[in-house]
């Protein structure tokens, strides 16, 4: 008989697809409840049973719609074997209603970076903290601050990481047709330049705008690929526009992750500017295990991964000054040196299904 497992989880991110994706296919019998519709573009691999609360356009109406239904049917969400949370915020908040003597709480970042500021929701963490069985996350700063919030649960807290998927995400010859797609034909003799974060204030897109300002004006050649959404897109379109600079950036919206080695093989770089992330971001590490120079603010534990002229490059947050001569002397280096040796690194230590493992050790030994 199938193993049945619960997700609470956004399905508004391939984070949460990779993972549950992974575990359908070992045959295990799953279902989601998320607070966000599905992402158009994913599909999930077999049968699932889908509960999808994002009936209004006011997060705390779907909050509440979500509790009430999960309480109304409290019995049949509780025969799962196995819940999973993902997020340790509202998500969390939802498991909360559940009997379960198997609960896992997997920690993004910003789900405990935030709400242990908070009071009242550090209550609530310190709450779930104490009812699962197993806490994963994926660096040991993140370890760190759960352990701050309650020490009890050190013994609880495995390092497992969400993983590179590292056959889809390797090298690839030039793609003349993501080229054309691009319009990048008459930027050949460009610096081209890829940034795959979100559009919020803690990813500081405003860094690599000024940076390629600065670049503009030392009369470098640089086109540079700003990809991502968020409440930030239209002010840091506003800033491209004010500095003169449409012609050498570009907003690219969403991209497809099945494409994105195709585009990573056009590019000269990618870069960073992250404030913080809870361990290596996943977009840093996709551009990595595809020989991709990346370059990425030094923060959390990216000094780990990357080491500075040998597997990527470093520069300390903010510093424009600093992200531009790197940038400006890109071309000094032996850069298929420096991607094949970040490739190594992700091979080594962030292989996705090595680590999707670990996971399916914890779920066999909650059922054993």
């Amino acid at each position: 008989m199938k193993k049945k497992i619960l997700y609470i989880a956004s399905l508004d991110s391939i984070h949460s697809f990779k993972w549950i994706n992974f575990f359908l296919n070992l045959d295990y019998e799953v279902s989601v409840i998320s607070l966000s519709k599905k992402v158009e573009n994913y599909e999930f691999s077999k049968k699932i049973n889908l509960h999808i609360y994002d009936k209004y356009k006011n997060k705390y109406l779907n909050t509440l719609y979500c509790l009430l239904s999960v309480i109304y049917n409290r019995k049949l969400f509780s025969l799962n074997d196995i819940i999973h949370v993902h997020y340790i915020g509202v998500n969390g908040l939802v498991s909360l209603v559940l009997k379960t003597n198997n609960l896992l709480l997997t920690a993004w970042g910003t789900d405990i970076k935030t709400n242990k500021r908070n009071s009242f929701k550090k209550f609530f963490l310190k709450i779930l903290l104490k009812k699962s069985k197993v806490i994963t996350t994926d660096s040991n700063e993140m370890k760190k601050l759960i352990v701050d919030i309650d020490n009890n649960v050190n013994d609880k807290i495995k390092i497992i990481k969400f993983g590179i998927n590292t056959k889809l995400f390797s090298k690839k010859e030039y793609s003349f047709r993501i080229e054309k797609e691009l319009k990048l034909h008459d930027f050949h003799d460009h610096l081209k330049i890829i940034s795959l974060r979100n559009h919020d204030r803690v990813y500081d897109i405003q860094t690599l705008i000024l940076s390629v300002e600065k670049l503009s004006k030392l009369s470098i050649k640089v086109k540079c690929l700003i990809y991502g959404t968020g409440p930030e897109t239209e002010n840091l379109k506003k800033l491209t526009i004010s500095l003169g600079l449409q012609n050498n950036i570009d907003f690219m919206g969403k991209y497809h992750q099945d494409e994105l080695p195709y585009i990573f093989s056009v590019v000269d770089c990618y870069v960073s500017t992250s404030l913080r992330d809870a361990g290596l971001s996943s977009s840093t590490q996709e551009a990595m295990s595809c020989e991709l120079p990346s370059i990425s603010s030094n923060k959390s534990e990216n000094d780990i991964w990357i080491k500075n002229g040998k597997s990527g490059f470093l520069f300390e947050n903010k510093n424009v000054d600093e992200l531009t001569e790197i940038l400006k002397n890109l071309k000094n280096y032996d850069l298929p040196q420096i991607g094949n040796e970040s490739r190594k690194v992700i091979l080594k230590d962030n292989d996705y299904n090595n680590e999707m493992m670990k996971v399916d050790a914890v779920y066999r030994n909650f059922i054993k």
